[in-house]
């Protein structure tokens, strides 16, 4: 039976990196429709959009757990705003 490496976490890398691409995914063709079609009254609704894009984009990168479930909420709390 093999071992496995002490820094795979199979949840980590089956379930949220997937949905973290995914997020990732619709957080740029939002990112880019918000750039195209905004105006100068929605900067921090713009900047909010941009941080989201690095806080996902950083989440990949170091696949900790803590900091993919706290980017994909932040990125899930600011479509849930612009949608009220």
């Amino acid at each position: 039976m093999k071992r496995r490496s002490k820094g795979y976490d199979m949840f980590t890398e089956h379930y949220l990196v997937p949905a973290a691409l995914s997020l990732l995914n619709i957080n740029v063709v939002h990112l880019i429709q918000a750039y195209v079609n905004g105006n100068d009254n929605d900067s921090a609704y713009l900047a909010a959009l941009t941080i989201a894009f690095i806080a996902l984009s950083s989440a990949l990168l170091f696949k900790n757990q803590l900091y993919l479930w706290s980017a994909m909420a932040y990125y899930g709390l600011i479509v849930f705003v612009y949608l009220l």
